[in-house]
Protein backbone atom coordinates (compact mmCIF):
# COMPACT_ATOMS: atom_id res chain seq x y z
CA UNK A 1 0.00 0.00 0.00
CA UNK A 2 1.07 3.29 -0.30
CA UNK A 3 3.65 4.84 1.98
CA UNK A 4 3.46 6.69 5.36
CA UNK A 5 4.75 9.75 3.21
CA UNK A 6 2.31 9.57 0.12
CA UNK A 7 -0.93 8.86 2.95
CA UNK A 8 0.78 12.00 4.81
CA UNK A 9 0.57 14.51 1.36
CA UNK A 10 -2.79 13.34 0.01
CA UNK A 11 -4.09 14.26 3.86
CA UNK A 12 -1.98 17.29 3.35
CA UNK A 13 -3.35 18.72 0.20
CA UNK A 14 -6.83 17.74 1.11
CA UNK A 15 -6.38 19.76 4.61
CA UNK A 16 -4.99 22.46 2.90
CA UNK A 17 -8.19 22.81 0.88
CA UNK A 18 -10.99 21.81 3.70
CA UNK A 19 -9.36 23.04 6.99
CA UNK A 20 -10.30 19.61 8.40
CA UNK A 21 -7.32 20.03 10.65
CA UNK A 22 -4.31 18.16 13.09
CA UNK A 23 -7.22 14.92 13.59
CA UNK A 24 -7.52 14.63 10.24
CA UNK A 25 -3.80 14.49 9.34
CA UNK A 26 -3.06 11.79 12.40
CA UNK A 27 -6.17 9.98 10.94
CA UNK A 28 -4.82 9.33 7.54
CA UNK A 29 -1.89 7.99 8.96
CA UNK A 30 -3.14 6.22 11.89
CA UNK A 31 -4.66 2.54 10.42
CA UNK A 32 -0.71 1.27 9.64
CA UNK A 33 -0.64 1.46 13.51
CA UNK A 34 -1.18 -1.82 12.96
CA UNK A 35 2.64 -2.48 12.48
CA UNK A 36 3.44 -1.07 15.78
CA UNK A 37 0.67 -3.81 17.69
CA UNK A 38 -1.03 -6.71 17.83
CA UNK A 39 -3.85 -5.12 15.76
CA UNK A 40 -4.44 -7.85 12.71
CA UNK A 41 -4.00 -5.67 9.38
CA UNK A 42 -7.44 -7.08 8.45
CA UNK A 43 -9.05 -5.22 11.29
CA UNK A 44 -6.95 -1.76 11.05
CA UNK A 45 -8.20 -1.58 7.55
CA UNK A 46 -11.43 -2.78 6.93
CA UNK A 47 -10.11 -6.03 4.87
CA UNK A 48 -10.30 -9.41 3.64
CA UNK A 49 -7.90 -12.14 2.52
CA UNK A 50 -8.78 -14.23 -0.41
CA UNK A 51 -7.97 -17.14 -1.15
CA UNK A 52 -5.08 -16.43 -3.21
CA UNK A 53 -3.41 -14.51 -0.26
CA UNK A 54 -4.06 -11.21 -1.91
CA UNK A 55 -7.03 -8.52 -0.17
CA UNK A 56 -9.65 -7.00 -0.76
CA UNK A 57 -10.85 -3.91 1.21
CA UNK A 58 -13.99 -2.63 2.21
CA UNK A 59 -13.35 1.36 3.14
CA UNK A 60 -17.70 1.36 2.56
CA UNK A 61 -17.55 -1.31 6.07
CA UNK A 62 -16.06 1.74 7.95
CA UNK A 63 -18.39 4.30 6.67
CA UNK A 64 -21.36 2.34 7.48
CA UNK A 65 -20.03 1.97 11.13
CA UNK A 66 -19.44 5.79 11.92
CA UNK A 67 -21.12 7.45 9.88
CA UNK A 68 -23.00 8.88 12.58
CA UNK A 69 -20.06 10.83 14.10
CA UNK A 70 -17.96 11.14 11.01
CA UNK A 71 -15.30 13.83 12.53
CA UNK A 72 -12.41 14.98 11.09
CA UNK A 73 -10.11 12.22 12.41
CA UNK A 74 -12.59 9.35 11.11
CA UNK A 75 -12.51 11.20 7.62
CA UNK A 76 -8.58 11.16 7.85
CA UNK A 77 -9.26 7.09 8.47
CA UNK A 78 -11.93 6.50 5.48
CA UNK A 79 -8.84 8.98 2.97
CA UNK A 80 -6.42 6.27 4.26
CA UNK A 81 -8.45 3.27 3.44
CA UNK A 82 -9.74 4.33 0.42
CA UNK A 83 -6.63 5.51 -0.95
CA UNK A 84 -5.11 2.02 -0.08
CA UNK A 85 -7.99 0.43 -1.76
CA UNK A 86 -7.04 3.05 -4.82
CA UNK A 87 -3.55 1.27 -4.39
CA UNK A 88 -4.24 -1.90 -4.36
CA UNK A 89 -6.47 -2.04 -7.55
CA UNK A 90 -4.19 0.29 -9.59
CA UNK A 91 -0.08 0.43 -8.30
CA UNK A 92 -0.68 -2.44 -6.75
CA UNK A 93 -2.13 -4.60 -9.21
CA UNK A 94 -0.16 -3.13 -12.01
CA UNK A 95 3.32 -2.99 -10.88
CA UNK A 96 3.62 -6.05 -8.49
CA UNK A 97 0.86 -8.36 -9.11
CA UNK A 98 0.68 -8.37 -13.33
CA UNK A 99 4.29 -6.92 -13.61
CA UNK A 100 5.84 -8.98 -16.38
CA UNK A 101 9.86 -8.18 -15.53
CA UNK A 102 10.30 -9.67 -11.70
CA UNK A 103 8.57 -11.74 -9.55
CA UNK A 104 6.19 -10.39 -6.73
CA UNK A 105 9.06 -10.31 -4.41
CA UNK A 106 11.33 -8.72 -6.48
CA UNK A 107 8.81 -6.22 -7.51
CA UNK A 108 7.69 -5.45 -3.88
CA UNK A 109 11.57 -4.95 -2.92
CA UNK A 110 11.85 -2.69 -5.75
CA UNK A 111 9.00 -0.87 -4.29
CA UNK A 112 9.85 -0.91 -0.80
CA UNK A 113 13.13 0.67 -2.01
CA UNK A 114 11.13 3.13 -4.21
CA UNK A 115 9.45 4.58 -0.82
CA UNK A 116 12.78 5.21 0.52
CA UNK A 117 13.64 7.22 -2.94
CA UNK A 118 10.07 8.91 -2.81
CA UNK A 119 10.05 10.44 0.41
CA UNK A 120 12.19 13.31 0.13
CA UNK A 121 10.86 13.72 -3.09
CA UNK A 122 7.23 14.67 -1.81
CA UNK A 123 8.37 16.26 0.96
CA UNK A 124 9.47 18.74 -0.99
CA UNK A 125 6.94 18.63 -3.69
CA UNK A 126 4.06 18.82 -1.25
CA UNK A 127 6.05 21.39 1.25
CA UNK A 128 4.79 18.55 3.77
CA UNK A 129 6.07 19.00 7.73
CA UNK A 130 6.46 17.05 10.49
CA UNK A 131 3.37 16.27 11.95
CA UNK A 132 2.60 17.03 15.70
CA UNK A 133 -0.23 14.85 18.04
CA UNK A 134 -1.51 18.22 18.99
CA UNK A 135 -4.44 17.85 21.43
CA UNK A 136 -5.41 14.71 20.39
CA UNK A 137 -6.63 12.54 22.99
CA UNK A 138 -9.04 9.82 21.66
CA UNK A 139 -9.94 8.44 18.39
CA UNK A 140 -13.81 6.51 18.93
CA UNK A 141 -12.41 4.31 16.33
CA UNK A 142 -12.33 0.59 18.17
CA UNK A 143 -10.34 -0.87 15.24
CA UNK A 144 -7.23 0.52 16.76
CA UNK A 145 -5.31 1.63 20.36
CA UNK A 146 -5.07 5.07 21.16
CA UNK A 147 -2.16 4.08 23.02
CA UNK A 148 -0.38 3.20 19.26
CA UNK A 149 -0.91 6.93 18.02
CA UNK A 150 1.97 8.52 18.93
CA UNK A 151 4.15 5.56 17.53
CA UNK A 152 2.88 6.18 13.88
CA UNK A 153 3.46 9.69 14.37
CA UNK A 154 7.16 9.10 15.37
CA UNK A 155 7.54 6.46 12.69
CA UNK A 156 5.65 9.26 10.15
CA UNK A 157 8.14 11.69 11.51
CA UNK A 158 11.72 9.30 11.16
CA UNK A 159 10.57 9.30 7.26
CA UNK A 160 11.53 12.95 7.37
CA UNK A 161 15.23 11.60 7.81
CA UNK A 162 15.01 9.23 5.37
CA UNK A 163 17.34 10.16 2.50
CA UNK A 164 18.25 7.39 -0.15
CA UNK A 165 21.62 6.87 -1.65
CA UNK A 166 19.40 5.37 -4.71
CA UNK A 167 20.01 7.88 -8.29
CA UNK A 168 16.51 6.82 -9.38
CA UNK A 169 13.48 4.69 -8.90
CA UNK A 170 13.39 0.82 -9.25
CA UNK A 171 9.99 0.38 -10.24
CA UNK A 172 7.63 3.18 -10.24
CA UNK A 173 7.88 7.31 -11.29
CA UNK A 174 6.65 10.35 -9.93
CA UNK A 175 4.14 10.48 -12.50
CA UNK A 176 2.93 7.19 -11.45
CA UNK A 177 2.75 8.11 -7.51
CA UNK A 178 1.11 11.86 -8.73
CA UNK A 179 -1.75 10.14 -10.45
CA UNK A 180 -2.50 7.87 -7.57
CA UNK A 181 -2.33 11.20 -5.21
CA UNK A 182 -4.59 12.94 -7.49
CA UNK A 183 -6.58 10.17 -7.66
CA UNK A 184 -7.40 9.86 -3.83
CA UNK A 185 -7.98 13.11 -3.40
CA UNK A 186 -10.32 13.08 -6.06
CA UNK A 187 -12.12 10.49 -4.76
CA UNK A 188 -12.33 11.62 -1.06
CA UNK A 189 -13.49 15.30 -2.32
CA UNK A 190 -16.40 13.16 -4.44
CA UNK A 191 -17.52 11.55 -0.76
CA UNK A 192 -17.54 15.12 1.01
CA UNK A 193 -19.72 16.46 -1.45
CA UNK A 194 -22.20 13.71 -2.12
Amino acid sequence: MGSRIMHYAIATIINNNYQLGNDFLIGSIVPDSNKNSNTPKELTHFMKKRPDGEHDMFPEKFLEEYQDNLDPFKQGYYLHLISDDIWLKTIFKDYILEHNHYDKSTALQLLYADYHYFNQVLIKKYQLSQLTIGNFTTSGVKEIADEDVPEIINDLNADFQDYSDKKSPGLLSLDCIDEYINECVEQFEKMQHS
